[in-house]
């Protein structure tokens, strides 16, 4: 009785830890521009920069231009010190979000 026990619970700590892992997402790197959530596609470019900071001052949050849309990102303050140049976002995602694990600039200057 005891062992069946212990072999269910292996059981559903193997799946409890599988579907942790299927909802975690899935890590990628993207090339784009950080922007703002007010003006998009429009400040994802070097010229937007002065925009993208009075918007972000305004109260947009900032986000990821990237394979023709926007990501939002978690790591508000590291986006912040990349706005106006092209990037590199490393990180975990759900489609729409990413959780970042590095944001670095390209070797193109903007």
């Amino acid at each position: 009785m005891k062992l069946r026990n212990a072999i269910t619970l292996l059981a559903v700590l193997a799946l409890v830890a599988g579907f942790g892992q299927s909802m975690a997402g899935d890590e990628i790197t993207v090339t784009g521009w950080i922007t703002d959530s007010y003006c998009g596609e429009a400040n994802a470019n070097a010229g937007g920069k002065s925009c993208t900071l009075k918007c972000h001052g305004d109260g947009a949050k900032l986000v990821l231009f990237a394979k023709d849309k926007l990501w939002e990102l978690d790591d508000q303050a590291l986006a912040r010190e990349h706005i106006g140049h092209e990037v590199q976002v490393t990180g975990v995602t759900d489609g729409t979000a990413i959780q970042v694990k590095e944001i670095k600039p390209t070797s193109k200057k903007g």
